[in-house]
């Protein structure tokens, strides 16, 4: 997959995700289940930590999306400096309950990396790693909290299984 490729199918699915968080269509299910959900993913789909917002259309399925910044100057090489933005798109269901949930999810999280250096210039590089997840969800019905512990396969070079954790609030 080319890199214009690649930007093209991030810019598709940012923009229809944000269409269906907008739409009005699937905004009332007539059900008590809480929407939205804002949290932190500590290791999980962006390998060390993201911010994320997932949009409940229709119980049980969902859409989140994320972001997550890390910059780094080589310890060994001060004179470079490498920043990454990670963003997260998943598609997702919870099944078997409001409370207590089993969570599975599958998506792709792009990330963009500039690297600067005094010898080499700036060079920009645009990856994908592609995601499956399997956790657990706890739902508080009454404060909102939501805990959601996760496996997750992280798809890159070669696969890996990675834990994660979500902490955060639904409305």
């Amino acid at each position: 997959m080319t890199c214009l490729t690649l930007v093209r199918f991030s810019m598709v699915c940012v923009v229809a995700f944000m269409f269906v968080v907008v739409s009005q269509a699937h905004a009332q299910t007539g059900s008590a289940s809480p929407s939205n959900l804002v949290g932190v993913e500590l290791l999980g789909r962006a390998a060390l930590y993201s911010i994320n917002y997932e949009r409940s259309i229709a119980r049980p399925f969902g859409l989140g999306i994320g972001l997550a910044t890390l910059s780094v100057r080589d310890w060994w090489i001060s004179s470079t400096k490498t920043t990454t933005i990670v963003l997260p798109m998943y598609a997702s269901l919870n099944l078997l309950g409001d409370t207590h949930s089993l969570y599975v999810a599958a998506g792709t999280t792009p990330m963009f990396r500039r690297k600067t250096s005094t010898y080499e210039g700036t060079r920009f590089v645009v990856e994908a790693m592609h995601t499956t997840t399997l956790g657990y969800q706890f739902r508080s019905s009454d404060s909102g909290l939501l805990i959601r512990p996760t496996i997750n396969y992280i798809s890159f070079e070669r696969g890996v299984l990675w834990p994660g954790v979500t902490i955060g609030r639904t409305w």
